[in-house]
């Protein structure tokens, strides 16, 4: 076991989810770690501590991860129906849990168009189809905890 006060010179963590051990190195005072487990679950995270003479010290803990809900997307267009070569307006509404936010919003028009909204949670875009028919809207939401999440609707386009 290291001595106290004795300078340390390797922390590292498993956080038992099978991704490895993160080696924080050499550690003066306190350190934080974060990660990010991929699975709802519950896992054995262990800290070894190696002192400048070698001693080790081993420490685990209990850790329940719960699932994030995925987002909820809304998409509504306007006029409908739309009519080709006159401009549609798609209203994006994400609605995410409590802390974690949108990292990225993408949106696919369906008809070989997309646009990249970055960050937005809501957004209201301006689209112009030029021929009449059904095209298949998708929004796609990347999530802060990385999760990725579509939303798909149906624009009717009606001949102008």
């Amino acid at each position: 076991m290291p001595t106290r006060g004795e300078t340390v010179r390797d922390l590292s963590v498993n956080w038992g989810d099978g991704s490895g051990v993160q080696d924080l190195g050499a550690v003066t005072g306190t350190a934080a770690a974060s990660h990010v487990f991929r699975v709802a679950g519950t896992y054995v995270v262990t800290g070894t501590v190696i002192d400048a003479s070698g001693n080790r010290s081993t420490v685990s803990t209990s850790v329940t991860v719960i699932p994030v809900p995925r987002p909820t997307i809304i998409i509504t267009p306007s006029p409908v129906p739309g009519h080709a070569g006159a401009q549609t307006t798609l209203q994006i509404q994400v609605t995410l849990a409590n802390g974690i936010s949108v990292q990225d919003l993408r949106i696919d028009f369906g008809d070989g168009q997309s646009a990249d909204l970055g960050g937005a949670a809501s957004a209201s875009v301006p689209h112009v189809y030029t021929a009449a028919g059904t095209y298949t809207v998708t929004v796609t939401v990347i999530d802060t905890t990385g999760q990725v999440t579509t939303g798909t609707t149906a624009v009717s386009i009606s001949a102008s």
